[in-house]
């Protein structure tokens, strides 16, 4: 009973909770972690591939961000990340074909580690909405239980 009620109640819950609050600190926290190791893989990178090293040029810099990590606004959320786990071409291909387009989530970002800090911050919403739900209708339940209990204890003890 108890799984599902959660499982019930949990997903209206927290698309409602995703969908009208404002989760930015933790979506721009997310954001600037994944930021940082993105810009810290383009200098890398830029620096294996030409022998110097980008400096201050925030135009080369955000370039070279821009083309480690992509993502399309037109297919799902999972086929985006598939897209970018850095499997070789041919295995990443196989893969996306080989997905259904069931699940359609898709959301809207000005770039790859904002995409990802809002991903994970509904995940984290998502995740914290099923444990509240299942605490609560857990302690519901089982108040409903021990009264029953009682109850039926009574009745035995005035028999």
């Amino acid at each position: 009973m108890l799984l599902i009620c959660c499982h019930l109640v949990a997903p209206k819950i927290s698309t409602f909770l995703v969908n009208n609050f404002d989760y930015g600190l933790l979506q721009k926290g997310i954001s600037y972690l994944v930021e940082r190791d993105i810009e810290e893989k383009a200098r890398r990178d830029y620096m294996v591939a030409t022998g110097e090293e980008v400096g201050d040029d925030e135009a080369l810099l955000t370039q070279l961000m821009d083309k480690i990590y992509t993502y399309d606004p037109n297919v799902s959320d999972e086929v985006n990340f598939i897209r970018n786990a850095g499997l070789p071409q041919v295995v990443t291909d196989v893969i996306v074909l080989n997905m259904k387009e069931v699940n359609m989530d898709k959301i809207e970002a000005d770039n790859f580690y904002d995409y990802v800090g809002k991903y994970c911050a509904s995940r984290i919403i998502i995740v914290i909405t099923y444990i509240a739900v299942f605490m609560m209708a857990s302690r519901v339940l089982l108040e409903r239980d021990e009264k029953e209990y009682c109850s039926s204890l009574a009745g035995m003890a005035g028999n």
